[in-house]
């Protein structure tokens, strides 16, 4: 959460709905949530992040795809 309403103090309100951001890719408050966390999954160290909480990970960012007013669907990564 921290990343995300850091990004809403240099890039403002969601665009799309009040709690939503169009594309992950725009970079907005939500997007750099969710690519923070994909990021966790493929790089960090396994000391910080434990491989067996990266399913959780993944699919917590998979699942978050669902709140972006134009981020076409596509199939969550099992890894």
């Amino acid at each position: 959460m921290l990343i995300h309403e850091a990004r809403h103090i240099e890039v403002g309100q969601h665009p799309c709905e009040g709690s939503h951001d169009n594309l992950i890719s725009d970079l907005g408050a939500a997007g750099c949530q969710n690519l923070f966390k994909q990021f966790l999954v493929r790089h960090s160290d396994p000391a910080q992040v434990p491989p067996e909480y990266r399913p959780t990970l993944l699919w917590e960012a998979c699942i978050h795809r669902e709140g972006f007013c134009q981020e076409p669907p596509r199939p969550c990564e099992t890894e």
